[in-house]
């Protein structure tokens, strides 16, 4: 019975759905819209498991629903089922569930073409995944942090999400890779490899590590495999930067023989496995571009190296298929996959093409069906499974994974088969089902590289956006979605970076970059289009402003480490480059004071510069040490006292400071689980100052500065969020969002 405030009771949070699962009446009733935002989301998502989904009492849109809200998830909070409400909306819009409420938490979705990817997110991490099944039969998920002071091991419920346990400390430096095996005698272990140059090992049930760090490696340890051998004994293999390859007997963590030597540069790939005659090997792949085989009972390599790639060898796997053959397939900078057949190291088949970026990981599995299939992933988080029984070879774009460091596979007691992929979130698939666990879901388009969003004045909204791979940047009406008018193309590669202004007149003028040292402004009237060139290097990012006297500036950063002002009137440099950066600019912005001079505001992987642009000089102290390699976004406003304020992203949090001081005027904004990679900042008629940020979390916050808090539910999109847009719209706030698709949303502000 709930409470006066329609509220359920703990208990039945808690406890319904176990006991309909058991009673075999898990149906609609339960699994409603009214109730799922209350569920304790690890109950349910252990008793509506796949091996169980076909059990369930459940109607077709029942099981669409169920579908949805597993994708969902991992987001679930159990102190706000409002927010769970949203984010079950925002999903099953994207879905296209029939019947939706038109708004949710505040929120009104204009239009959304962003489809659910396959598999589900298990959980948020940062850093390399594997898979350990217990003797009991529950699957651990086993995460490292690849970045950090502190980094740890972290284990997770594999059928429920929830992390088991706390953290596992110990490593002094960046968690590279990692493994799993279960003994013998029934101990499941993590091996885990680090930039502090030592391999660890940790019993996954007590938590505690397993006698000390094993040391001998001179630089970073970058792979890590274990394995059983037929006499029953235990090994890790490991390489490192520093070119060597070491066997560890587990768990007592003794050196097994010296190190195998022979690549000329540092070891980025392992896979260990034992052949149908007992065999034990090793490959390995390195910078040096060849793959390497190892026997590891004597040390010795097998044959000759295996050459073919074109560039460094980043990822490894290897598996038996039922006809006793063993293959290795490996992955590389030069983006293609190789098969290779074990021992004999002869290439089976031509290299696997259709990867847009290098390969970050592989693996290999034969399924129980016979077919054999490997599952890669790239450094744009793009995972193809192929079917590597077909001839040719054929392969699934299935799931993007924001910074996939790993790809590996388990089979599980109830005979599934799934693929897990590491990176900024743990993402599984069951491979038998083609990529999908449950629920609808739909091969993802290429990812979004670019929004913009432009508030005209008969009020219409212009949406600009450019996707992976079309080299061009689409006009859309942002009412509907629809695209206005002929796309602007002529690229010669992706546009990453987009923004536009309306001129005094009317014109509206769009500006790019393109994958090269130019940027370029498009007159939507005529259609025209100029080039901005000048910069050395390529150009990152683009910001623009019109100034009282009429004139069009755009502000261009650039991986020459300078920025440069621009007149679009002329498109001639505005004074002689701004200098300071010591790396590649990341992040600009423009603002216009009240006294008429114009700030630009600049930023590198951690520091932020702010400049007069009437004299060329830095104003006030530089925003220094920023979490490196995420700073991609910077936004400022003014308030109506004539104050400034900006906004940009720090790891998890967001930082609010004056740009004329480069001081702190407000504590950090906080409440994301990964990276904030993009700001808005804006205020609004009534003087409030608003912050948007979005996170690689999928997470969209709007923050009203003044009163410390949000406004609205969080608005979550399915898979990697990338890039975003904000406008104010009288009594609404739109946002423009961009990832592994596209959704335009408005927030009502007195939500």
């Amino acid at each position: 019975m709930a409470d006066p405030a329609g509220v359920p009771p703990a208990y039945v949070r808690r406890h319904a759905v176990e006991h309909a699962a058991a009673g075999g009446v898990l149906d609609e009733r339960f699994l409603s819209w009214e109730f799922l935002p209350y569920v304790d989301a690890g109950r349910l998502r252990a008793v509506s498991a796949a091996g169980t989904f076909d059990a369930l009492s459940l109607e077709r849109r029942g099981r669409d629903l169920l579908g949805v809200w597993r994708q969902a998830a991992h987001a679930w909070e159990w102190d706000s089922p409002r927010g769970n409400a949203t984010t079950l909306w925002a999903y099953a819009r994207c879905a296209g569930l029939p019947g939706l409420p038109e708004t949710s938490g505040g929120w009104r979705m204009r239009w959304v073409d962003w489809p659910l990817e396959h598999g589900e997110r298990v959980t948020g991490t940062v850093g390399p995944a594997t898979v350990a099944v217990l003797p009991d039969g529950r699957a651990l998920v086993v995460t490292g942090d690849i970045v950090g002071d502190n980094p740890t091991v972290r284990v997770w419920d594999l059928a429920t999400g929830l992390e088991v346990g706390e953290p596992l400390t110990g490593h002094a430096d960046g968690i590279n890779a990692v493994a799993a095996l279960t003994l013998p005698d029934g101990r499941a272990l993590a091996v885990t490899g680090s930039d502090d140059k030592t391999v660890r090992m940790w019993d996954l049930a007590t938590g505690q590590p397993v006698g000390e760090p094993l040391t001998g490696h001179t630089g970073p340890v970058t792979a890590v495999s274990a394995l059983l051998l037929p006499d029953g004994r235990a090994l890790a293999v490991t390489g490192g930067d520093d070119t060597t390859v070491r066997m560890w007997d587990i768990p007592s963590g003794h050196p097994v023989g010296p190190p195998l030597t022979g690549h000329t540069g540092g070891v980025r790939a392992m896979a260990a496995m034992v052949l149908p005659d007992g065999r034990a090997l090793a490959v390995t792949g390195g910078n040096d571009t060849t793959v390497r085989m190892w026997d590891l009972v004597s040390g010795r390599p097998v044959g000759q190296p295996l050459t073919g790639h074109t560039s460094r060898v980043t990822a490894a796997g290897a598996f038996t298929l039922p006809d006793g053959r063993t293959l290795t397939v490996t992955g590389s900078d030069d983006k293609t996959l190789r098969l290779w057949d074990i021992p004999s190291g002869r290439p089976a088949g031509p290299p696997l093409t259709g990867h847009r970026s290098s390969i970050a990981a592989v693996t290999g599995v034969a399924m129980p069906d016979g077919r054999a299939i490997a599952v890669s992933g790239d450094d744009n988080g793009e995972v193809r499974v192929w079917d590597i029984s077909t001839s040719p070879p054929t392969s699934q774009v299935v799931s993007r994974v924001s910074g996939l460091l790993s790809v590996t596979d388990v089979m599980l007691p109830d005979g599934r088969t799934l693929a897990v992929a590491g990176g900024l979130d743990v993402r599984v698939w069951d491979l038998a089902s083609g990529g999908a666990l449950d629920g609808p879901a739909n091969d993802p388009a290429g990812m979004v590289n670019s929004v913009a969003a432009l508030a005209l004045p008969d009020g219409r909204i212009l949406a600009l956006t450019s996707r992976e791979g079309e080299d061009t940047v689409q006009v859309r009406d942002a009412a509907t979605g629809q695209s206005v008018g002929q796309p602007l193309t002529g690229y010669s590669g992706p546009v990453n970076a987009t923004t536009a202004l309306v001129l005094p007149g009317g014109r509206i003028l769009v500006i790019t970059d393109a994958d090269d040292t130019a940027a370029y402004v498009w007159d939507l009237d005529t259609g025209e289009r100029s080039s901005l060139r000048g910069h050395t290097g390529w150009v990152n990012t683009v910001a623009a402003l019109s100034t009282p006297d009429g004139r069009a500036l755009a502000v261009t950063g650039s991986e020459d480490t300078t920025v440069r002002v621009w007149d679009l009137a002329t498109s001639r440099p505005v004074g002689e480059p701004l200098t300071g950066h010591t790396d590649p600019v990341t992040a600009v912005s423009a603002l216009l004071l009240p006294d008429d001079r114009v700030l630009v505001i600049s930023g590198d992987d951690d520091t932020v510069l702010t400049w007069d642009l009437a004299t060329g000089r830095p104003v006030g102290a530089p925003l220094s040490g920023l979490e490196r390699r995420f700073l991609t976004s910077l936004s400022a406003a003014v308030l109506p006292d004539g104050r400034a304020f900006a906004v940009t992203g720090h790891g998890r949090d967001a930082l609010v400071w004056d740009p004329l001081t480069g001081e702190a005027i407000a504590d950090p904004l906080t409440g994301h689980t990964s990276w904030v990679t993009t700001t808005a900042a804006t205020v609004l008629p009534d003087g409030r100052a608003l912050a948007v940020t979005g996170s690689v979390d999928g997470e969209i916050r709007v923050w009203d500065l003044a009163a410390r808090r949000t406004l609205g539910e969080v608005l979550r999109v399915p898979g990697l969020m990338g890039v975003m847009a904000a406008v104010e719209t009288g009594p609404e706030l739109t946002v423009l969002v961009g990832g592994g698709g596209l959704l335009m949303a408005s927030l009502r502000l007195d939500a």
